[in-house]
């Protein structure tokens, strides 16, 4: 008896030793796996891969019900489900969390891993509870690193899983930590690439910048380049009126044409204004929360977040550069700022460079003394007109006027009152003249004006106009009241010449006729080509 009492306790030892043996094969394999997983997740810098691999190997190791991951976005205090397991991927899109919200959003605040057993397990997913069943446990494990958390890892297990839930918290801390380490690199790494994705394109935006002197030019390039760069669907450059009081938009993208044409802002006025009056950039992550905003954000501002900028030449601030709708869907950070304001820089440079070359090309064709077009401007633009004209069936006209008896005033008041009167009647004719007109000083005492798609009859009636205006018009040079008059010769194109050099020809035999006539007169040719004076 004693020897069949002695096997027993032998095969009853055995018996504990293979299942504590087992148990060790057990912890091991384990373990093994959780090193290979730990391996897995941090393989990668695709930030893409690296939440793939956490999913795949936490879901697959603990045997999980439901598996989840949320990263926190960018500049904004919300947690937004990344990837899952066990679920349909067709609810991420509901699956937001505030700071705080749930046991997501606690053990997110806390930094501190939350589990719930039983009934406080139940619903913990919002919105798709139904549709994951009763559960026994869930684990709400924070991702921290260097004392901050990035997201929450979330594992949801019954019966079925690998581990009971006293037992699997400390597995899910440390894939959550290799989780968190993955997530940190392979962002850093983004980062890093898309930084130098945006320094190589400002750098390119900038030679193209350096390349351009039209101001319109560059402008849109201006406009084209930010939303580009900083990836937003609204851009809007605007630039400060003569007056430096008033902000207009220039040119912008993702606007209607509407706003662009009636938005005028006055500095100091809200956003614009104020960053134009300081000369500081602004980030606004929440544009209807804002003071300067005045109104509620319509569909336009999807994002509610904008960004302004100010442009600056010499530390004077010469406009403003706004972006809005972060693409897709994101709010602007400190980094978007840094990098508009480098760019910034550029643009303020090129739009200066282009408002220089501007002044240079209008100088270079324009009379010193009035400020009106020159000669040889005057000849290019009559002989593109006559072209255009005849192209289209258009009537050109052409008024020649000559101020009276100029060369008497000069002597009687001096070159000085003679220049200021010169100067004075560029005034006069410009006022009288519509937009598309060209208004020329021809030489000496002449002038000229260009009236594109205008018939014989709208030219003497403007000329009338005018002739009556300078008539009218009282000279105060030094104590003096002093009068002028002009004489107009008017002709026009097809009818009464078809080149260049006829219509000046006969638009001076009408000047002519007007001063042999009395002066202060208007001549012109009639449909028989015979010179008539127009009656006063």
């Amino acid at each position: 008896m004693g020897a069949i009492s002695d096997v027993s306790l032998l095969e009853k030892r055995l018996s504990e030793l293979e299942g504590r043996l087992m148990e060790l094969q057990h912890k091991l394999n384990l373990h093994e796996e959780l090193l290979k997983a730990i391996s897995q997740i941090g393989s990668s810098l695709s930030l893409s891969q690296v939440v793939t691999n956490v999913l795949d190997n936490v879901h697959s190791l603990l045997r999980a019900k439901c598996t989840a991951l949320f990263l926190i976005e960018r500049g904004t205090e919300e947690l937004m489900l990344v990837g899952g397991r066990g679920i349909r991927v067709s609810f991420g899109d509901k699956l937001h969390y505030k700071c705080g919200e749930g046991i997501v959003g606690k053990a997110f605040e806390s930094g501190t891993p939350i589990v719930a057993v039983g009934d406080e397990a139940s619903g913990w997913l919002k919105g798709v509870y139904d549709e994951l069943g009763a559960s026994d446990w869930v684990v709400a494990m924070p991702l921290v690193i260097d004392e901050a958390a990035i997201g929450v890892l979330c594992v949801e297990g019954d019966d079925s899983a690998r581990l009971s839930y006293n037992s699997v918290t400390p597995f899910i801390k440390l894939l959550a930590e290799s989780a968190a380490a993955a997530v940190r690199n392979a962002r850093l790494y983004e980062d890093l690439n898309a930084r130098t994705a945006q320094l190589a394109t400002l750098y390119e935006i900038g030679s193209a910048l350096t390349s351009v002197l039209n101001l319109d030019r560059v402008l849109n390039l201006i406009v084209d380049s930010v939303t580009r760069l900083i990836g937003a669907e609204i851009c809007s450059l605007m630039l400060l009126d003569p007056t430096k009081r008033y902000l207009r938009i220039r040119v912008a993208k993702g606007l209607p044409r509407s706003v662009v044409e009636r938005t005028v802002i006055e500095v100091g006025e809200g956003i614009s204004g104020w960053v134009a009056q300081h000369g500081q950039p602004l980030l606004i992550k929440d544009i209807e929360s804002h003071p300067m905003f005045g109104k509620k954000s319509d569909s336009k501002y999807t994002t509610k977040s904008l960004l302004s900028v100010p442009l600056k030449v010499r530390g004077e601030v010469i406009g403003v550069l706004n972006v809005n709708n972060k693409v897709p869907r994101g709010v602007f950070v400190e980094e978007d700022a840094n990098l508009l304001m480098l760019f910034a820089t550029q643009a303020a440079i090129a739009i200066e460079n282009a408002h220089l070359y501007q002044e240079v090309e209008r100088l270079a064709i324009t009379d010193g003394l009035t400020g009106l077009y020159e000669h040889r401007y005057f000849q290019e633009a009559l002989e593109n007109e006559i072209k255009r004209g005849l192209r289209y069936r258009h009537p050109t006209s052409l008024m020649m006027i000559d101020i009276d008896h100029f060369k008497r005033f000069n002597d009687s008041y001096g070159h000085q009152a003679g220049d200021e009167v010169l100067r004075r009647l560029a005034e006069i004719f410009k006022s009288q003249a519509r937009e598309q007109d060209i208004v020329a000083r021809y030489g000496g005492e002449e002038f000229a004006i260009i009236l594109p798609v205008t018939p014989k009859e709208g030219a003497l009636a403007a000329a009338a106009r005018l002739r009556r205006a300078v008539e009218l018009t009282t000279f105060n040079i030094r104590g003096m009241a002093l009068h002028v008059t002009v004489s107009i010769g008017v002709a026009s194109c097809p009818q009464d010449a078809q080149t260049r050099e006829e219509l000046i020809s006969r638009a001076d035999q009408a000047l002519y006729a007007a001063k042999s006539g009395g002066r202060n007169a208007i001549c012109y040719f009639d449909d028989k080509g015979q010179l008539q004076m127009l009656e006063r």
